[in-house]
């Protein structure tokens, strides 16, 4: 049996299961419809990427079926989002014309983007209701910072290319923002998002945890038989496979799971039944160890504090997960896979501290390239000789800090419209979440999970580099941030507690 075949049995095989042991959980947050829905679209988008065989049958096959379940489904955002998770992103030139050698390049990321969210986008733009663009102090700097971007790298590159990294970043950076932060106009609009997420999140910890388990990469062998670029392949920590499940990255895949985790801190409050709770955490839990990512397991630690030191009643939370912390601890201590994961933690353990020390050398490397080209960076910065020194042994200079990304590339002005959004978003988010706070505990809680899972995202780029779906997530999550600052800005009461119309096409 081909492995690309095996690995289709084991994919799903696990997904029917975290989806059967999620459902009674999941319906107390989610319409039991939509959750239906949803199980379903999951499973065929993974028979369809295993079974397709040629990656333009794939594309047409989620088109027709996107397309007709996008009529149906009223929270499309959260859709879009859980389909991230479904397949990788295996990128595709679409064939040009004439001088042009291609139109765009498509990956799974675009597909949901162009049959997800652009038409949702027309419709909120051609409806009145909706909040005009630039009326939130984000939408400017989101704006000025994708203007900025594409004004400094089209005078390196052909105009037909300019062209194209335009359209792209409508397609990549505005369309998340805008649907995130325009069609999320209520409260049960939020929670039916994070359910998304949390169960997006679930499946990729199982089958995250499988791949470490097995030393099996259970999507590399689908991407190589289409003939496309495996972006990650194999890789160890210790004596682990790295997994990656469909994003392909083990840090990317721990960020999503830290996202989750902070999901679960807000929703299980509606969720009965300390069991299925307990059930749904230590899955989060394990997905969370086996990403093998030191960035993550800091920032799962970070967004649990986070979300309960906002409260004034969250201390006796802290405690407890103190608690529960020490206690997992020292439960590990006593098996071998324990003491592996300690020698993996950064500053404490032996193994490959040697990539702490390099994220740390950029700084050092940079410093000459930012004085040179302060206030717009240099685009080809990753040419410069000055970092010939941080060429790693694979023969590759990798960046692992998005925002000295920015900052080289960009320069202070990028810098500061780049990290502009992240402080204003959570400016407005904890603004927003105090006006809140008698009123509707629901909204503050939710304003607190969105501060948590800001910070602990721009904690989590500071080691890594804008690769998968982190683009992706940032966006999101301030078009998330930008969609409460506007439920806090509106007079009646019935547009923060009802259901919002616009989350429809």
């Amino acid at each position: 049996m081909p492995e690309h075949i095996r690995a289709l049995v084991v994919v799903f095989a696990l997904s029917v299961a975290v989806l059967f042991v999620a459902r009674p959980a999941m319906i107390q947050v989610v319409p039991a419809t939509t959750f239906d829905r949803w199980r379903k679209l999951w499973l065929f988008t993974t028979l369809a990427w295993f079974l397709a065989g040629n990656i333009w049958i794939y594309v047409v096959l989620m088109v027709l079926v996107l397309t007709q379940a996008r009529k149906k489904e009223p929270y499309i955002f959260a859709l879009y989002l859980l389909l991230l998770f479904a397949a990788p992103s295996a990128p595709v030139p679409i064939p040009g014309f004439g001088v042009i050698d291609h139109v765009i390049v498509l990956d799974q990321y675009r597909l949901l983007s162009l049959t997800l969210l652009l038409p949702v986008a027309l419709q909120l733009k051609r409806n009145r209701e909706t909040l005009r663009f630039g009326q939130s102090p984000v939408d400017v700097l989101l704006a000025g910072y994708l203007i900025l971007t594409w004004i400094v790298n089209v005078p390196e590159t052909t105009v037909t290319n300019g062209i194209r990294m335009g359209v792209l970043q409508v397609i990549d950076a505005f369309l998340p923002y805008y649907v995130a932060s325009r069609s999320i106009r209520s409260i049960e609009d939020f929670r039916v998002t994070l359910g998304a997420l949390l169960l997006g999140a679930l499946m990729l910890c199982v089958l995250g945890a499988f791949e470490v388990l097995r030393s099996w990469k259970l999507y590399t062998a689908s991407i190589m038989e289409y003939g496309l670029p495996v972006s990650q392949m194999y890789k160890a920590r210790g004596p682990f496979l790295r997994p990656g499940a469909a994003l392909q990255d083990s840090i990317v895949l721990g960020m999503v799971v830290v996202v989750g985790i902070g999901a679960m801190l807000y929703l299980k409050d509606l969720i009965a039944g300390k069991l299925r709770k307990l059930l749904l955490s230590v899955i989060l839990v394990m997905g969370l160890l086996a990403s093998l990512s030191r960035a993550p397991w800091m920032a799962g630690i970070l967004i649990y504090i986070l979300f309960y030191i906002q409260h004034g009643s969250g201390l006796g939370k802290l405690a407890k997960g103190f608690v529960a912390f020490c206690f997992m601890i020292i439960v590990l201590s006593f098996f071998p896979i324990g003491k592996l994961i300690f020698d993996l933690l950064p500053f404490i353990g032996q193994t490959e501290q040697g990539s702490i020390d390099y994220r740390m050398s950029w700084f050092s490397a940079s410093m000459p390239l930012i004085e040179r080209n302060f206030w717009f960076g240099d685009v080809k910065v990753a040419g410069a000789p000055e970092l010939e020194v941080m060429r790693q042994g694979e023969g590759i200079i990798d960046l692992v800090n998005m925002f000295l990304i920015v900052l080289l590339q960009y320069g202070a002005i990028g810098f500061l419209l780049f990290f502009g959004m992240f402080f204003l978003s959570l400016s407005i988010v904890r603004r927003t979440e105090t006006g809140f706070r008698q009123k509707f505990a629901d909204l503050s809680r939710m304003g607190r999970f969105l501060i948590a899972a800001v910070v602990s995202i721009m904690f989590i780029i500071f080691t890594l580099s804008p690769i998968s779906v982190v683009p992706i997530m940032i966006w999101s999550f301030l078009g998330l941030c930008a969609s409460y600052g506007f439920l806090g800005m509106t007079s009646r009461r019935k547009d923060i507690i009802g259901k919002s119309p616009l989350t429809s096409v």
